[in-house]
This record gives C-alpha cells, structure tokens and sequence, in this order.
C-alpha cells in the first residue's frame, strides 16, 4: 500500500486529486496557488440538482508550473467577468468530506 497522494497549502493538506503509478517517488511542495484560464465556457444547463446556473468550466494552468492544468471553476465573480488568461487564485471549498479546489480572480 502506497497511501494517498496528499499536497499542502497553507498549511493544511489535502487528498490530490489525480490518481496515478505511485511506484516511483513522489513530492510536493508548497505554491502559492496562482493561474491563468486557459480556456473556458459559460454552462447554463443544470446537470445535478441543486446546480446553478449558469457556472464557469475552466482549464486553468498553474503559473509555477505551466503544464499543470486543472479542469475546475472560477467563482468569485459573474460568469460574464472571465477572460482568457484572466489571473486567478485557488479557493478550496469543502464539499462533504472532499475540499475541492475552486479558483476565484486574483485581487487587482
């Protein structure tokens, strides 16, 4: 048994989402959670109940590591605010027992 892969920030740790080979050593260090959309689109269909609408799916890269991409959220503003390459943050948010990384706009 290799355990689960656990990344850290701010001081709190959380499961890593991507499951792969852990047969081979694996580190993590901390980052300060900064990203750029990469690409996006405004959903308005509910595919959950309790969904809202309309939501924003995002591809957004890393910037200490560029080729690290996650397909999540951006919240924190209207739908109608997102850019490409607009700068953004990470926010985890807890969902049952899962914290899920959400990303909001960077402060201006």
């Amino acid at each position: 048994d290799h355990g689960v892969p656990v990344m850290s920030f701010n001081g709190q740790q959380y499961i890593h989402q991507q499951f792969f080979d852990l047969s081979f050593a694996v580190a993590y260090q901390d980052g300060d959670g900064v990203g750029g959309a990469t690409s996006f689109t405004v959903n308005h269909k509910q595919w959950v109940p309790g969904l809202q609408t309309p939501y924003v799916l995002a591809l957004v890269s890393i910037v200490e590591q560029e080729d690290v991409r996650l397909v999540t959220n951006i919240v924190g503003c209207a739908p109608e605010e997102v850019t490409m390459g607009m700068k953004v943050k990470v926010r985890f948010e807890q969902l049952d027992d899962v914290w899920v990384p959400f990303f909001t706009p960077e402060a201006r």
